[in-house]
């Protein structure tokens, strides 16, 4: 059963305030699609309860649940978030809060695709959802996801968003290890190339010590 967002899951809000909750969360965001951010999240909880740490998940995968992620906001492919963008940060925040309240010590996300659009010449290059996301998140860092041929150009503007608007601190940087060929629409059309170890070695020359 793929879990549902409706309006049964909004809470009633004081004049729209939002719970100031002290609870550490950190956004897995990206610069594309199929780049591995849920994938990501799931091992970065896995290593985290390894170190003695009570991580909590949030997943945008409706498959989240059998990845023992605590909660789900499925909004991507045929999503089953049936609430106005502008309502999102409602179900973020109290996700956030009941994971303060059975004791977590920290909160992960992902994103679906990418956190800034590239252009505005495609109705898809909008990003009001993850915005809304990240609004109820308010993460305090952020783990960045691109692709091998991102320019450094698009890269800074994305950091630079999360850092400027959300005061999200730069955790690091992942390199997707293969190439995708893409259409106007910015949608995947083509299969992943792997790239070299010698090119990997060379980005991660390129992003510095960001790169983890």
């Amino acid at each position: 059963i793929i879990p549902q967002i409706t309006e049964k899951n909004l809470q009633k809000l004081n004049r729209g305030r939002l719970w100031n909750v002290p609870l550490p969360t950190i956004a897995i965001i990206g610069t594309g699609a199929r780049q591995g951010k849920f994938s990501t999240l799931i091992r970065l909880k896995s290593e985290l309860t390894k170190r003695g740490f009570n991580a909590a998940a949030i997943s945008t995968e409706p498959s989240g649940p059998l990845f023992d992620t605590e909660y789900t906001f499925p909004y991507g492919f045929s999503s089953e978030v049936n609430i106005k963008v502008e309502d999102y940060p409602v179900v973020i925040n109290q996700m956030i809060c009941d994971a303060y309240n059975q004791n977590a010590d920290v909160l992960l996300m992902e994103l679906q695709s990418a956190v800034l659009g590239r252009n505005v010449a495609n109705i898809s290059q909008n990003m009001c959802k993850q915005d809304s996301i990240l609004f109820g998140l308010n993460p305090d860092a952020h783990v960045l996801i691109v692709y091998p041929d991102d320019d450094l150009e698009y890269i800074s503007r994305a950091n630079l968003y999360m850092e400027i608007k959300y005061q999200s601190t730069l955790a690091g940087i992942l390199i997707f290890p293969y190439k995708y060929g893409f259409s106007e629409a910015g949608a995947v059309y083509k299969d992943k190339i792997s790239i070299s170890d010698t090119q990997l070695l060379e980005l991660k020359s390129k992003f510095g010590k960001c790169v983890i």
